[in-house]
């Protein structure tokens, strides 16, 4: 009887086991997998990792892993969020993108189709079909781009994803007016309307897009004074709507009990700043009789002439150069694999190219930018606007955080070629940030010395951090400048032809330190610092400086005090 049970036990023992392998083998050795996977990325094994994707892929595994996995490894996010840094004449951004991309584009279709047709209907699936899309595009299979966005608006539609439908209508019309197609962006617009009136909506941002694209349909049309008599009358009703909008949600939180919310100014709007923008535009076009639109083109390229692929370029105007990139910029795309790029449409005016790379596309490498970066557009039919990226500037001294003792610094770099002159730039590294300033210009050598104490007379850039006066905001190692031989300083130089472009420099856009041979970085050690100099650092602001007045009475040949006494004024006055 005893061994009965305990056969029976074992026999139990045996179901259990066995009917919880397809549990184990389904959820839980994926989910240890992908921990595994998160690992080997931070460690820098991307090819192992890619492997151990794959492998997942092709299990059996429970539908919620496999979409997590797709998401995770092969859908890009917006144009905006997807790179990790963003490069432009007058702004360089770096944000966190939104996914590590491993795979390349031609890997990852087919998991982006089998996404965009069983895969959740979330922003993912909108993500997916605009990265098939974009895809299509590039390969000419316009008709295919159509199919997968009609695809994703017909199963939105289903799902009651009102904010993806439009999204997805915006897209489509959008490739009918790149491709000339006047009459299918006809066809989509009413369809959007059509769809519009089904679901009895009022929302604002739903006019302002229909506003917009019948604007963008009427300017590819030729229609410059109509679109902006259209546009201006448009504006007035979206304003008037969007403030009957806000009195509602008022007596809503009044009903509710509840303290109103600020109203937020139509400006603000999802693509309201885009149709005012376009507005201004059209202004400026038609006052100066610029009434064709353009088309920009060109190739990004390296030195070598390689062509630079998957570049998000931005095309913006001079309203935008100072912001940071938009999910909802109006002109965007990425290189194809000849490093191509393309924008039909564009209104006469000013405007700047911006880019988006990821770390491994520019380590090493910096773009060769034009002394004149605007991009004046007067009506011409096409504008051939090309990009070049160049090898970095080797630099020589001082690297790889040298002590400098001596009574002089010297700057010394690797020739370039063709460089008719070079400029010299000086960064103070800040917790919060670093300042740089040019500290000399039109050196014609691959060298430059300069004393230390002519450096220490050289100001910076005053910092601040927080809220509060600026004797509370103010970073003191930015006041103290390069005299602090407890700071932090790196450096970087610029090559320039002889019409004043930039051919290259020494500092990349991403600082790779694994792959650098040389840091830039190096401390100021000649002087020592003062008890004036630490009651700055300490943030005793008044007490310093009347240390430095002391020390100015004492010795009127005190350089340092005196310099320390008119910036410390400056700033207490400024504070007043």
């Amino acid at each position: 009887m005893k061994k009965q049970i305990n056969i029976m036990h074992f026999i139990y023992i045996l179901v259990v086991v066995f009917g919880l392998l397809p549990i184990v083998s389904i959820y839980l050795q994926p989910k240890m997998e992908m921990s595994s996977i998160e690992e080997l990325l931070e460690a820098g094994n991307e090819a192992v990792a890619m492997e151990q994707i794959k492998s997942l892929l092709q299990q059996n595994i429970a539908d919620k892993k496999r979409w997590e996995l797709i998401q995770k490894y092969m859908i890009d996010g917006d144009l905006a969020n997807r790179f990790d840094v963003y490069i432009g004449p007058s702004i360089t951004s770096w944000p966190n993108p939104d996914n590590p991309n491993v795979f390349t584009v031609e890997e990852v279709i087919p998991y982006l189709e089998e996404y965009v047709e069983d895969g959740p209907v979330d922003g993912y699936m909108q993500s997916a079909a605009k990265q098939l899309a974009i895809y299509y595009l590039q390969q000419n299979n316009t008709e295919k781009a159509e199919q997968i966005l009609v695809k994703v608006t017909v199963r939105a539609i289903s799902s009651a994803k009102d904010p993806y439908v439009t999204e997805f209508f915006m897209k489509r019309v959008q490739i009918a007016l790149e491709t000339n197609n006047l009459s299918k962006a006809d066809s989509i617009i009413a369809e959007l309307k059509e769809q519009a009136q089904q679901v009895n909506t009022t929302n604002s941002d739903l006019r302002t897009i229909i506003s917009l694209l019948e604007t963008e349909k009427l300017l590819y049309k030729g229609n410059f004074n109509q679109a902006y008599k259209k546009l201006t009358q448009d504006i007035d009703a979206l304003k008037k709507q969007w403030n009957v909008e806000n009195e509602k949600f008022r007596e809503m939180a009044k009903q509710a009990g509840q303290q109103p919310l600020e109203d937020l100014p139509f400006e603000n709007g999802v693509y309201a700043s885009e149709l005012l923008s376009i507005k201004h535009q059209l202004e400026q076009a038609i006052k100066l009789g610029n009434t064709n639109l353009t088309t920009i083109e060109g190739r990004i390229t390296k030195g070598n002439g390689l062509p630079m692929s998957g570049v998000g370029v931005f095309l913006r105007d001079e309203t935008s150069v100072n912001m940071s990139v938009r999910h909802d910029e109006r002109h965007q795309t990425l290189t194809d694999e000849n490093g191509f790029y393309q924008f039909t449409g564009v209104i006469p005016g000013k405007y700047e190219i911006h880019l988006g790379v990821r770390q491994a596309q520019v380590d090493g490498l910096a773009w060769s930018m034009p002394k004149d970066q605007w991009i004046h557009i007067t009506g011409d039919k096409k504008i051939t606007y090309n990009m070049k990226f160049n090898p970095l500037i080797d630099i020589k001294e001082p690297v790889n955080y040298e002590e400098i003792r001596a009574k002089e610094l010297r700057f010394k770099w690797e020739k370039v070629n063709e460089a008719d002159y070079y400029d010299v730039n000086l960064c103070l590294e800040l917790v919060n940030g670093s300042t740089c300033s040019a500290i000399e210009t039109n050196i014609q050598q691959n060298e430059f010395t300069i004393p230390i104490e002519e450096l220490y007379a050289k100001s910076t850039g005053i910092m601040f951090s927080g809220e509060g006066s600026e004797l509370d905001t103010v970073e003191p190692e930015s006041l103290l400048g390069y005299a602090n031989s407890d700071g932090e300083f790196s450096w970087y130089v610029k090559a320039y032809d002889q019409n004043g472009s930039v051919i290259t420099q020494s500092n990349g856009y991403i600082l790779n330190k694994q792959s650098m041979e040389k840091t830039p970085i190096f401390y100021l050690k000649e002087r020592e610092l003062t008890k004036a100099d630490q009651l700055l650092l300490d943030r005793k602001i008044p007490e310093a400086l009347e240390l430095y007045k002391q020390a100015v009475k004492e010795n009127p040949n005190d350089s340092h005090s005196k310099r320390m006494v008119t910036r410390l004024s400056q700033l207490e006055k400024a504070s007043r």
